[in-house]
């Protein structure tokens, strides 16, 4: 490991004790930390650094708080995510810009509850119920669709098989650009012969939203395999995305669908879609709940709404 200074003649090395290499640019103070290496911090190391990963997965413990970082840029194939089953997901401030590039992704599928855990969880194959109610599930949906905080449900274990785990919390202010060339993604996970898992929670604010990549909250997908008739493995439901933007030119595609299922001897349980929605500052939100090619069922008891949840359509929302 080695750290060097950009735009100096001069070239350190030193030896590092954590597994990234540190980049010391000459923009005043500010040093942007490389990592390079899967690696795990908590959200009080490095605060107001830029951060870079680079090939490898970063985890971010967030039980001690929000994360404050300068920007944050995610390249060749890397991904931030957060530690399985925290509350507080991967919970960050970024004061300007962040990117993923193609290829690259903020990614906390399956991070959410474990098999049959969670206030959605499922039982004897049901998917999970998050934003959408699991397949083969009668729970109700659970989290705010305006600020979504809530991590995903686990699938119903069968007698061959786990259920799949929910998808984790994205929760992220940028005071700049947020770039997705890449993707945002908090999946449940898909098993076989059990329950899916139910989608995850993103919840964003920033200034510019640009990119074609893909903002997904999807359901895992269940299965029946190898289960006596009639047993079921079903569809996790959706998850919630919630994006609140001054302006945009995002061309992507944000979707919450819920998962297939299917019924041992013939039949499906999909999961229902979750739900997406979209703030553009000054207008009128809007609000998709959209199953795409899955046509699952969601029993839609309508999640209380937060207090700090703003009504005035001038006002930007508060820090998530």
């Amino acid at each position: 490991m080695h750290a060097r200074f950009i735009g100096s003649a001069k070239v350190s090395i030193i030896a590092l004790i954590l597994s990234a290499s540190l980049l010391l640019f000459a923009s005043g103070s500010a040093r942007a930390i490389e990592f390079t290496t899967d690696t795990t911090i908590h959200s009080t190391d490095y605060p107001g650094q830029p951060i870079i990963v680079t090939g490898c997965t970063l985890t971010i413990d967030c039980t001690p708080g929000e994360g404050f970082y300068d920007s944050t840029l995610i390249r060749s194939s890397g991904v931030l995510t957060h530690p399985a089953g925290n509350a507080n997901g991967l919970w960050l401030s970024i004061a300007n810009d962040v990117t993923i590039n193609v290829g690259s992704s903020i990614n906390v599928n399956g991070k959410g509850h474990p098999g049959q855990g969670g206030p959605g969880g499922g039982a004897s194959g049901m998917g999970g119920t998050h934003g959408g109610t699991g397949g083969g599930s009668d729970k109700a949906t659970y989290g705010q669709i305006p600020i979504p905080t809530s991590l995903g449900s686990g699938g119903g274990d069968t007698s061959l098989a786990g259920g799949g785990a929910g998808g984790g919390l994205i929760r992220m202010h940028v005071g700049g650009t947020l770039t997705v060339s890449g993707s945002i993604q908090a999946l449940g996970s898909t098993v076989t012969s059990a329950g899916g898992g139910s989608g995850g929670s993103i919840a964003i604010t920033c200034a510019t939203l640009t990119g074609s990549g893909s903002i997904y909250a999807y359901g895992g997908n269940g299965s029946s395999t190898s289960l006596p008739a009639g047993e079921i493995g079903g569809g996790g439901g959706g998850g919630r995305i919630a994006v609140y933007y001054d302006t945009s030119t995002y061309s992507g595609t944000m979707l919450a669908r819920g998962g297939t299922g299917s019924v041992s001897g013939g039949g499906s349980v999909p999961g229902g879609a979750g739900t997406v929605y979209r703030k553009l500052t000054g207008s009128a939100p809007t609000l998709r709940i959209n199953g795409d090619t899955v046509t699952g069922t969601t029993l839609m008891d309508a999640p209380a709404r937060p207090a700090r949840c703003p009504d005035d359509p001038q006002q930007r929302p508060p820090r998530l």
